[in-house]
């Protein structure tokens, strides 16, 4: 009897054993230990964060295919605070948004740049050859001319092609 009571007790106590806590690191990764929901999981690290987590998701498929093979006592859902640090650890969701934003600044400088050669053009004295060069973020060089109210666009690639256009 003594045995099934000092053998009861010490279940309860293993079986009581508190997780660590959830925590956020210095460089903004967290860690969700008290839930295997992600979605509680993601609440959880978004008032960690004080505003927006993104999830690891391939950290999470790596660590589920880790505990098949070797058990964890206390497995954690991780997030991070930051987007860029995310989509380097890759946080699908992250990537995602950091590639919109970069479509979306291109497609916003490629409009200025539009709009630049436009009031460049119009601004032009026609009875003078003006020209101007630009370079693009990805190293192509980009060079525009006016004369008589015409207008021509060479663009040299960084692997050296190079194309003209004319009005």
């Amino acid at each position: 009897m003594k045995k099934v009571i000092i053998s009861s007790f010490a279940f309860l106590l293993t079986s009581c054993a508190t997780q660590p806590k959830d925590t956020v690191n210095s460089i903004g990764y967290v860690y969700i230990y008290s839930t295997t929901s992600v979605a509680i999981a993601r609440d959880r690290a978004d008032k960690l964060c004080g505003s927006k987590a993104y999830f690891l998701d391939q950290e999470y498929e790596n660590q589920k295919l880790m505990q098949m093979y070797h058990p964890i006592n206390n497995p954690s859902i991780q997030f991070n605070c930051n987007l860029e640090q995310a989509a380097y650890s890759g946080s699908t969701e992250a990537k995602e948004i950091k590639m919109k934003t970069i479509e979306a600044a291109y497609k916003e400088y490629y409009k200025a740049q539009y709009q630049l050669k436009e009031v460049r053009r119009k601004n032009a004295d026609p009875n003078k050859y003006e020209s101007y060069t630009e370079t693009d973020p990805d190293g192509a060089i980009r060079s525009y001319s006016f004369h008589d109210n015409k207008s021509c666009e060479t663009i040299v690639t960084t692997d050296g092609k190079a194309e003209t256009k004319c009005d």
